[in-house]
C-alpha cells in the first residue's frame, strides 16, 4: 500500500512540474534566439575577407572537420557551412578527424592547414576548397568539382 501511495505521489509531482514547464512562454524564447542571430556578428569585420584575418590558438586532437570549421566560424562570427553532398561525391566525411595546434593563426591558415590534407595535384577537381559569400557573409566547404558545376570561384586559401 505504501509503495502505491509513493508512486502516485511521484507522478503527481511529474505532472506538476510538466504542467509549469508548459505554461512558460516559448516564444519569449525563440525571440531571444532570433535576436541573437540577428547580431552574432556585431564587432566583426564587415568583410568576410577580413575575419579570414582573425588571429587564434588552435588545439584540434582528432577533432572532426565540421567541428574544426565551426571552432573557426565562431572565432571569426561567420557561418561555415560544409557541402555534405559535394564532400560524399569527393570521397570526404564531416567526421575526418583534424589534428594540429598553432598559435597566433589567421582563421585563414587554420583553413588553410585543414584543407591541404584534402588536395589532389593528379585531380585537382577532387580538391577541397572554400567559397567565401560576401553578400551573406558566409564561407561554404566543398569540393572543387562542385564549385565548378555551380560556377562559384573557389577562394585562395593557399599562398602562391
Amino acid at each position: 500500500m505504501m509503495s502505491a501511495i509513493a508512486h502516485w505521489i511521484g507522478i503527481t509531482a511529474f505532472v506538476g512540474i510538466m504542467a509549469t514547464l508548459s505554461l512558460q512562454p516559448v516564444h519569449a524564447w525563440d525571440n531571444a534566439q532570433s535576436k541573437s542571430k540577428a547580431t552574432d556578428d556585431v564587432g566583426a569585420p564587415d568583410k568576410v575577407a577580413d575575419r579570414l584575418k582573425i588571429k587564434m590558438d588552435v588545439d584540434f586532437r582528432r577533432t572532426p572537420l565540421q567541428e574544426a570549421f565551426a571552432f573557426v566560424g565562431d572565432k571569426i562570427k561567420t557561418k561555415i557551412e560544409i557541402e555534405g553532398d559535394a564532400l560524399k561525391a569527393g570521397g570526404f566525411t564531416k567526421n575526418m578527424p583534424q589534428t594540429f595546434s598553432g598559435d597566433g593563426m589567421t582563421a585563414l591558415e587554420v583553413i588553410a592547414k585543414v584543407l591541404e590534407k584534402y588536395q589532389d595535384p593528379n585531380k585537382p577537381s577532387n580538391t577541397m576548397v572554400i567559397v567565401v559569400n560576401e553578400e551573406k557573409k558566409t564561407i561554404t566547404v566543398m569540393t572543387k568539382a562542385f564549385a565548378d558545376q555551380q560556377k562559384l570561384t573557389p577562394y585562395e586559401v593557399f599562398k602562391k
